[in-house]
């Protein structure tokens, strides 16, 4: 859970949201705890976006498991 208490504009489904400064929650810091997978990362660069890694899936997590 994201911006807990904190003021947020009304969203949609479809709507883009950017979260800046996401600390142990982008890729390089975050582990995947309650099989949280890790989220898309996006580069931008003044007007063009670019997608850099894919949003991770509960079978990404699960593909690595040998049970």
């Amino acid at each position: 859970r994201l911006a807990v208490e904190r003021p947020f504009p009304s969203i949609k489904e479809g709507d883009l949201v950017a979260i800046m400064d996401t600390g142990a929650y982008g890729f390089s810091m975050s582990h995947q705890f309650c099989t949280r997978p890790k989220a898309a990362e996006i580069l931008i660069d003044g007007e063009k976006l670019q997608l850099i890694r894919k949003r991770e899936t509960i079978e990404d997590i699960f593909s690595k498991c040998e049970v």
